[in-house]
């Protein structure tokens, strides 16, 4: 009997479920990029991407400066972020191979320094962050970027 009792309530549920928004399609969001090494059934979502704070202007005077500071505030809190990736790239050149500086970034930290070495005066750069969310790393935003010259005397 109660074997019975409960697919008939099974039955219910699933036939009250079916009504519910019939007609009605969902569909998940379109699958993205996913990252190297995700598996080939892995449908990869899109999270917001980080602030760019600082290099934000057009030009960018570094000299006599041995370092030089990038900054960003995360989409979500710290500890939703796995990591940043974050690039440099010589003119508009954003290819992933054409990167001339990248590293990755943990989740914890907002800031990089990179060597002033790295940048030549009068020449245009652009930098690019993208962030990796803690869910295994398959979720990650689109990148962002800025581009600006350098002033280096």
């Amino acid at each position: 009997m109660c074997y019975k009792t409960y697919a008939l309530v099974l039955a219910a549920v699933f036939l009250w479920g079916a009504e519910v928004g019939a007609g009605e399609e969902k569909t998940a969001p379109a699958p993205q990029e996913k990252p190297v090494g995700a598996p080939a059934n892995t449908v990869v979502f899109r999270v917001p991407s980080p602030t760019l704070v600082a290099p934000v202007g057009e030009t960018l005077d570094i000299s006599g400066q041995k370092t030089v500071k990038f900054s960003w505030k995360p989409a979500h809190t710290p500890y939703d972020v796995y990591c940043y990736l974050f690039r440099i790239y010589l003119e508009n050149e954003t290819s992933q191979n054409g990167a001339i500086y990248h590293e990755q970034v943990s989740g914890l930290h907002t800031e990089i320094e990179v060597p002033a070495d790295l940048f030549r005066d009068g020449k245009t750069y652009t930098w690019c962050l993208k962030q990796v969310n803690s869910a295994q790393q398959l979720l990650f935003s689109d990148a962002v970027h800025h581009t600006f010259r350098v002033i280096k005397k």
